[in-house]
């Protein structure tokens, strides 16, 4: 479908979160975003959650559109029970960078070095495949 010119175009919504008890926050984040923060651990249902138009910061599981896209959504395990260095990307450059954990992976994503689209791999993994998807 197409958008009139006289139609506003729909922002996406953006939460800011901290993923520990008095950390600084982080963001701005979609939906999208955070999925994949929920999906490598970085965030779980007690992360604080704030965007515009909430009068206070709650805890995920209690944000109607946050919870609803994340909570059914698989969680790895817990890092002690990780393996370490599992994870290899492809930067900007097409280059294969890895092994790295699920960890570093994380900082990165935070950092703006890799998003949603950036291809990852590994052990146990068929193909490579956007971040966003794994």
């Amino acid at each position: 479908l197409f958008r009139s010119a006289m139609e506003p175009a729909v922002e996406p919504v953006a939460f800011y979160y901290t993923a520990q008890a008095g950390g600084g926050a982080s963001g701005p984040c979609s939906i999208a975003q955070l999925r994949v923060l929920w999906q490598s651990g970085h965030i779980s249902r007690e992360t604080m959650l704030w965007r515009e138009s909430m009068p206070a910061w709650l805890r995920l599981e209690e944000v109607p559109e946050a919870s609803s896209a994340l909570l059914s959504l698989a969680q790895p395990p817990p890092a002690a029970a990780a393996p370490v260095g599992e994870w290899y990307y492809v930067d900007a450059d097409g280059r294969q960078r890895g092994a790295l954990t699920a960890e570093q992976l994380g900082v990165l994503l935070r950092g703006g070095d890799v998003d949603g689209l950036t291809q990852v791999w590994r052990s146990g993994m068929a193909a490579w495949a956007e971040l966003s998807c794994v």
